[in-house]
């Protein structure tokens, strides 16, 4: 603290320690200015400087130490260096005891040792030391542990003595009995206080512990009066005893209070014999058991956590006030019913599991269940148990998580009240897009069908075909833009076939030489032995070249580009950070050297209609489409980049069982669309007048004989007739009670080797089964290129005859 500031009003008036405290630089640790200590940290300091047993306070993980003056005995010659320090580097031969120290009572866990033997280097030179040690955690008024409390007495002396005297005790035995008191050993070297008294109750003789402990000599002792020196409280109590030994009977565990020399009061504990007209005792000083006791009566009475001594037998022994502040129940109600009787009925059979577990195992465990309270309602209660060494009893501390659970719940409302937020912005922004582009499909649409009708009407009918260019290509542009929607809500239609990827990736790479540029290098990097996947290659090929071309764009002053497949086994924990269940997957990755991408760009990256290009160059939904294919191909994608170090998009594929059957895509050039041989009849089903009018007259060029109708009923009246048909071409959304899913299946069973070609707006997943079709079963989504449908509809008959 800085010279000339204010002694805090905690710190005891006098006394060594509180005084360095007080001068104590404590800026320096991470308990930061004594002034601006929490009123924890005051509290526990204050107590702990007016308590006369040793005991230091470990704030933080690290321990940083704060004691009495008692405690400076056990610090020996390292007082006032420990003052401040980290407890494993003030002690660092004991570095490992403390580190489980802090750690179990920085968990909230209470920790207890009984003559725990250490060897301590603190006055020069290693020393052999015994200490009681009893550890609990410090808590602050918000429930959270910041710190550990040590209480600490030296047993030292007691240990070596207990040790003497266990090979000295029949020495003892026979001196008391002969009363050969004052020329014995054990009478000389007893750390206990023994003497010989008068039936009246007057001191005959004294062995020299007695001024070690109250300050008396044996001359000074002899003659008084047992009750010369009692406290006068313990008067009565005294009498009492000194008439049963009167009557012949042992007294044992009497405890009272003498006074010492120099007018304080300590404890003792009494165990006296009568024997041939005499009293023999042998007298301990309790008073730091006592104190020890006392401030472990305190914490229990003031523990906010529920405290319990229980059996596995569903007994409960003593409890704390707390559980009547957060149950109602009072202690007679606790201890005169089992425990289970105030458990949810369903916490139970968890509960028990986990009592029996620690009874066979001898380890603390932790649960959680719901406990009565008195008004009727369950409350959450997170439990740490503990056995006792009897093997019948245990511990348990029980923390009320009602709070909790209620800020839990608060926070979820409020992160759902942001999911539905950030949803209803997604919707505006996708809304917003699909408006841009399809309102610019829409102008060139419409402006060159008026050209044409102004055109038509002016006879100048040899510039029509440019406005049925301008038309077409804006149709084409509005399916590729659909197609790209259903492909991120993960709702086009796949035609998955067992695909090898590096196949794929050379079959693309002429192409992607192409859409790049000279001033990118391509490389690729195929896995030795890779494992099929299977998946619609098609789209993944659409797929692969989003990726490139994002590439691109990111390296304007060229770069390289590296394709990468690779095998990948994924655990739990690695498939739980991609979304994916733990198993076998392939990979295909593509990398560049370009400017990479910050984590809030990478956060919105498979946003529809978000990109980071300028103006015109880009529509948003390159990645969309990629992550909606992974993700309805049962895969997933993951995005690695950095500002500066290029980026990094893998696309991951669940590995395909069956390799014996290859999918080499790859552009081909296409024959014209074929003809129908002239004796095929192909039923078409749409409830769209000129969408059916369209197909039907589109076949009727291409030679079939085409039948119609508008529903499900009525296509399936002409399918039950004994007309021939080769193919049914159906839309998928029918009215009238029957889809176009339905429809086929119904024909099947008449027409077991009919074919059918699902025409869709979209492929509904609910009616296509999710995007994959059943055998003989094929689809093609609207809208559609004539020599493409022909080319379709010619392969399934060819299929069929």
């Amino acid at each position: 603290m800085p010279a000339g500031s204010s002694r805090p009003s905690y710190l005891p008036a006098t006394g060594e320690t509180a005084d360095l405290i007080h001068q104590f630089d404590w800026s320096t640790t991470a308990l930061g200015p004594i002034e601006f200590w929490s009123s924890t940290i005051r509290t526990a300091v204050g107590m702990m400087l007016r308590s006369p047993v040793a005991i230091a306070t470990l704030w933080g993980d690290d321990g940083v130490m704060i004691y009495n003056d008692a405690y400076t005995e056990i610090a020996g010659e390292r007082h006032p260096g420990l003052l401040g320090s980290k407890v494993r580097e003030g002690w660092p031969e004991a570095s490992d005891f403390n580190g489980n120290v802090m750690k179990t009572g920085m968990a909230g866990k209470t920790l207890s040792y009984k003559d725990q033997e250490f060897t301590l280097f603190r006055n020069g030179a290693a020393e052999t030391v015994w200490l009681d040690l009893d550890y609990s955690p410090i808590v602050d008024d918000a429930g959270v542990t910041v710190g550990v409390l040590a209480v600490v007495r030296d047993t030292s002396e007691r240990v070596k003595a207990a040790r003497q005297l266990e090979a000295l005790n029949e020495d003892l035995e026979r001196q008391v009995l002969e009363r050969v008191l004052e020329q014995g050993t054990t009478w000389n070297i007893n750390p206990d206080m023994l003497a010989v008294v008068s039936m009246e109750g007057r001191f005959l003789a004294t062995n020299p512990a007695w001024g070690k402990t109250l300050g008396y000599t044996a001359h000074e002792m002899r003659g008084l009066i047992y009750t010369d020196l009692l406290h006068p409280d313990d008067i009565p109590k005294a009498r009492a005893a000194l008439a049963t030994l009167m009557s012949g009977e042992a007294v044992i565990g009497t405890e009272n209070r003498y006074r010492t020399k120099d007018g304080a009061y300590r404890w003792v504990s009494w165990i006296c014999v009568p024997d041939n007209g005499k009293i023999y005792c042998i007298v301990r000083d309790v008073t730091d058991e006592k104190t020890t006791r006392a401030e472990r009566d305190q914490l229990w009475r003031l523990s906010q956590d529920m405290l319990a001594r229980a059996n596995y037998g569903g007994e409960i022994s003593a409890v704390n006030p707390a559980w009547s502040a957060v149950l109602g129940w009072s202690e007679q109600e606790l201890l005169a019913n089992p425990y289970t009787e105030i458990i949810h009925p369903q916490d139970v059979p968890r509960t028990t599991a986990a009592l029996v577990e620690m009874a066979e195992t001898g380890h603390p465990t932790r649960f959680e269940n719901r406990i009565l309270t008195k008004t009727g309602v369950w409350t959450p209660i997170d439990w740490t148990v503990s056995p006792e060494a009897d093997n019948v009893n245990f511990i348990a501390v029980g923390r009320d998580l009602s709070e909790y659970k209620a800020r839990e719940a608060e926070l979820e409302d409020a992160q759902e009240q942001l999911r539905q937020a950030q949803k209803i912005e997604a919707i505006g922004q996708l809304t917003g897009g699909l408006a841009h582009d399809f309102n610019n499909i829409l102008a060139g649409i419409g402006g060159s069908l008026e050209m044409m009708s102004t055109r038509l009407a002016q006879g100048r009918v040899g510039e029509l075909d440019r406005y049925l260019v301008g038309a077409t290509a804006a149709t084409k542009r509005a399916a590729a833009l659909t197609q790209r929607l259903l492909a991120f809500s993960r709702r086009q239609t796949l035609d998955p076939k067992p695909t090898d990827l590096n196949s794929l990736v050379i079959g693309m790479l002429e192409l992607i030489h192409r859409s790049i540029g000279p001033s990118i290098d391509v490389e690729t990097a195929p896995a030795q032995d890779l494992w099929m996947t299977f998946v619609d290659a098609g789209q993944l090929e659409n797929a692969l070249l989003n990726l490139c071309i994002n590439a691109r764009d990111a390296m304007p002053e060229g770069g390289k580009l590296t394709i990468e497949t690779g095998n990948q086994w994924l655990d739990e924990r690695a498939a739980r950070e991609q979304g994916l269940k733990p198993g076998q997957y392939v990979s295909l990755c593509v990398s560049d050297t370009g400017t990479g991408m910050s984590a809030e760009v990478i956060s919105r990256a498979f946003d529809p209609f978000y990109t980071t290009k300028p103006i015109g160059q880009g529509t948003g939904l390159g990645l969309s489409m990629v992550h909606g294919f992974a993700g309805q191909s049962d895969g997933a994608v993951r995005i690695d980049s950095k500002i500066g170090d290029g980026t990094t998009i893998c696309i991951y594929l669940p590995r395909h069982g069956n390799e014996t059957y290859v999918e080499t895509p790859g552009a081909e050039q296409q024959p014209p669309a074929p003809q129908s041989s002239g004796n095929e009849t192909i039923l078409v089903v749409d409830d769209e007048p000129l969408v059916r009018m369209f197909a039907v007259e589109q076949l009727e060029d291409l030679g079939y004989t085409v039948l119609e109708a508008d529903d499900g009923p009525s296509a399936l009246a002409i399918l039950n007739s004994e007309r021939p048909i080769n193919l049914l071409v159906t839309d998928v959304g029918l009215p009238n009670g029957m889809n176009g899913r339905q429809l086929a299946e119904a024909a099947r069973l008449s027409r077991p080797d009919l074919g059918v070609l699902f025409i869709t707006g979209y492929a509904e997943n609910a009616v296509l089964n999710h995007g994959h079709l059943e055998h003989g079963m094929h689809v093609m989504t609207k809208p559609f290129q004539t020599d493409l449908f022909a080319r379709k509809v010619k392969d399934l008959i060819g299929r069929r005859s």
